[in-house]
Protein backbone atom coordinates (compact mmCIF):
# COMPACT_ATOMS: atom_id res chain seq x y z
CA UNK A 1 0.00 0.00 0.00
CA UNK A 2 1.82 2.99 -1.35
CA UNK A 3 0.04 5.89 0.71
CA UNK A 4 -2.79 8.63 -0.01
CA UNK A 5 -3.30 12.22 0.52
CA UNK A 6 -2.68 15.56 -1.25
CA UNK A 7 0.82 15.07 -3.43
CA UNK A 8 1.59 18.61 -2.55
CA UNK A 9 0.95 19.01 0.93
CA UNK A 10 3.24 20.45 3.42
CA UNK A 11 2.70 17.40 6.22
CA UNK A 12 3.17 14.03 5.88
CA UNK A 13 2.13 10.90 8.01
CA UNK A 14 4.48 8.10 8.46
CA UNK A 15 2.76 5.24 10.51
CA UNK A 16 4.56 1.90 11.18
CA UNK A 17 2.38 -0.36 8.75
CA UNK A 18 -1.22 -1.99 7.65
CA UNK A 19 -3.14 -3.55 10.25
CA UNK A 20 -5.71 -5.72 9.34
CA UNK A 21 -8.66 -3.40 8.02
CA UNK A 22 -5.76 -1.40 5.63
CA UNK A 23 -4.75 -4.45 4.26
CA UNK A 24 -8.16 -5.77 2.99
CA UNK A 25 -9.11 -2.15 1.94
CA UNK A 26 -5.71 -1.38 0.84
CA UNK A 27 -5.43 2.30 2.38
CA UNK A 28 -3.53 3.57 5.08
CA UNK A 29 -5.35 4.44 8.57
CA UNK A 30 -8.85 3.34 7.84
CA UNK A 31 -9.15 1.46 11.18
CA UNK A 32 -9.54 2.67 14.60
CA UNK A 33 -6.00 4.30 14.38
CA UNK A 34 -7.58 6.13 10.73
CA UNK A 35 -10.33 7.64 12.82
CA UNK A 36 -8.60 8.52 15.93
CA UNK A 37 -5.99 10.47 12.96
CA UNK A 38 -9.16 11.70 10.98
CA UNK A 39 -10.85 13.13 14.53
CA UNK A 40 -6.82 14.80 15.63
CA UNK A 41 -6.64 16.62 11.88
CA UNK A 42 -10.02 17.72 12.25
CA UNK A 43 -8.80 19.37 16.15
CA UNK A 44 -5.68 21.17 13.78
CA UNK A 45 -8.51 22.50 11.52
CA UNK A 46 -7.36 19.53 8.36
CA UNK A 47 -9.36 17.44 6.80
CA UNK A 48 -7.69 13.74 5.35
CA UNK A 49 -7.30 14.97 1.61
CA UNK A 50 -5.48 17.66 2.55
CA UNK A 51 -2.38 15.54 4.01
CA UNK A 52 -0.45 12.80 3.03
CA UNK A 53 -0.85 9.41 4.79
CA UNK A 54 1.83 6.69 4.62
CA UNK A 55 3.96 3.18 6.49
CA UNK A 56 7.08 2.62 6.74
CA UNK A 57 6.38 -1.29 5.82
CA UNK A 58 3.80 -1.39 2.53
CA UNK A 59 2.55 -5.06 3.98
CA UNK A 60 0.75 -6.60 7.11
CA UNK A 61 3.37 -8.30 9.05
CA UNK A 62 2.21 -11.94 9.99
CA UNK A 63 0.38 -11.89 13.17
CA UNK A 64 -0.46 -7.88 13.04
CA UNK A 65 2.75 -7.29 15.01
CA UNK A 66 5.20 -4.69 14.74
CA UNK A 67 7.66 -4.49 11.94
CA UNK A 68 10.87 -6.26 12.55
CA UNK A 69 14.26 -3.76 12.23
CA UNK A 70 14.89 -5.94 9.55
CA UNK A 71 11.57 -5.38 7.13
CA UNK A 72 11.76 -1.69 8.08
CA UNK A 73 14.81 -1.06 6.37
CA UNK A 74 14.38 -3.19 3.80
CA UNK A 75 11.46 -0.93 3.09
CA UNK A 76 13.90 2.22 4.18
CA UNK A 77 14.43 3.28 -0.04
CA UNK A 78 10.58 3.32 -0.23
CA UNK A 79 9.82 5.91 2.40
CA UNK A 80 12.48 7.80 2.04
CA UNK A 81 11.14 8.11 -1.89
CA UNK A 82 7.73 9.23 -0.39
CA UNK A 83 9.48 11.78 1.44
CA UNK A 84 11.63 13.28 -0.97
CA UNK A 85 8.44 13.49 -3.55
CA UNK A 86 6.06 15.00 -1.16
CA UNK A 87 8.75 17.06 0.40
CA UNK A 88 6.56 18.08 3.74
CA UNK A 89 7.69 21.05 5.57
CA UNK A 90 6.68 18.67 8.82
CA UNK A 91 7.00 14.59 9.26
CA UNK A 92 4.84 13.27 11.60
CA UNK A 93 5.71 9.86 13.03
CA UNK A 94 2.86 7.82 14.11
CA UNK A 95 4.80 4.68 16.25
CA UNK A 96 7.64 2.95 17.34
CA UNK A 97 9.12 1.57 14.12
CA UNK A 98 8.11 5.46 12.26
CA UNK A 99 9.94 6.83 15.10
CA UNK A 100 12.81 4.81 15.22
CA UNK A 101 13.55 5.12 11.59
CA UNK A 102 12.86 8.52 10.82
CA UNK A 103 13.71 10.25 14.00
CA UNK A 104 16.00 8.16 16.46
CA UNK A 105 18.39 6.85 14.11
CA UNK A 106 20.75 8.93 12.04
CA UNK A 107 18.48 11.02 10.52
CA UNK A 108 19.18 10.42 6.94
CA UNK A 109 16.88 13.63 6.06
CA UNK A 110 18.67 17.00 5.40
CA UNK A 111 17.76 19.62 7.26
CA UNK A 112 19.20 22.08 4.25
CA UNK A 113 18.37 21.20 0.72
CA UNK A 114 21.39 19.21 -0.46
CA UNK A 115 22.63 20.58 -4.30
CA UNK A 116 22.54 16.60 -5.19
CA UNK A 117 19.00 15.67 -3.89
CA UNK A 118 15.27 16.55 -3.86
CA UNK A 119 14.18 18.83 -0.92
CA UNK A 120 13.36 16.80 2.14
CA UNK A 121 11.25 17.80 5.40
CA UNK A 122 13.31 21.34 6.24
CA UNK A 123 11.44 22.40 9.02
CA UNK A 124 9.98 20.23 11.74
CA UNK A 125 9.28 16.47 12.69
CA UNK A 126 7.30 14.83 15.59
CA UNK A 127 5.77 11.79 16.95
CA UNK A 128 2.63 10.74 18.08
CA UNK A 129 2.74 7.38 19.88
CA UNK A 130 -0.26 4.63 19.12
CA UNK A 131 -1.09 4.35 22.49
CA UNK A 132 -2.26 7.56 22.83
CA UNK A 133 -5.01 6.64 20.02
CA UNK A 134 -5.57 3.31 21.55
CA UNK A 135 -6.33 5.12 24.97
CA UNK A 136 -8.82 8.23 23.02
CA UNK A 137 -10.55 5.15 21.39
CA UNK A 138 -11.29 2.89 24.28
CA UNK A 139 -13.02 6.41 26.54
Amino acid sequence: MPGEGHPDTEVLFVGEGPGQTEDRQGRPFVGRAGAFLVRLLASLGWRREEVFITNVVKCRPPGNRDPSPLETEICRPFIERHIELVAPKVLVTLGNPSTKLLLLESIRLPMQPSPNRHRRCQRSAASIDKRLYLQQDSM
